[in-house]
């Protein structure tokens, strides 16, 4: 196992404490606590498929990290379901039973949006159909 401070983190790159992760476990700490484990996804895999269920394991922690990818705006909702290794319905579906809606209010704001649909509809008005 590894350990390395957030001040480490910052200053070595996280790409290298990322890289050592996928070979072992890797402790995070700040002030001299631990803050964070980081655990690679197939070192996850390789423990899970050891015990009965893990597979399980595996999949509903790939889900639920999926999940809030997707609530805090990280991934679309499609990058999300593929993350998790399910289909878009499937996912969807994931999400009600967790109370994380699918349909988000656009960042600049409904009137935004609708300005932008009505420019791309008078855009699309003013340009010549192409004969075949």
């Amino acid at each position: 196992m590894k350990t390395v401070s957030v001040r480490q983190l910052s200053h070595e790159g996280a790409s290298k404490v990322v890289a050592a992760a996928a070979a072992e476990p890797v402790l995070v700490t700040k002030n001299n606590e631990p803050a964070v484990w980081m655990v690679g996804a197939s070192e996850l895999a390789r423990v899970a498929s050891q015990v009965k269920g893990g597979d399980d394991v595996y999949r509903h922690t790939l889900a639920l990290v999926a999940v809030d990818l997707f609530d805090r705006g990280t991934l679309s909702l499609g990058r999300s379901a593929r993350f998790a290794g399910v289909d878009l319905a499937a996912f969807i579906e994931l999400c009600g039973r967790l109370h994380v809606s699918i349909l988000r209010a656009p960042e600049e704001g409904f009137e935004a949006e609708l300005a932008a649909f009505e420019d791309g509809l008078h855009a699309s008005e003013k340009t010549q159909p192409v004969p075949l």
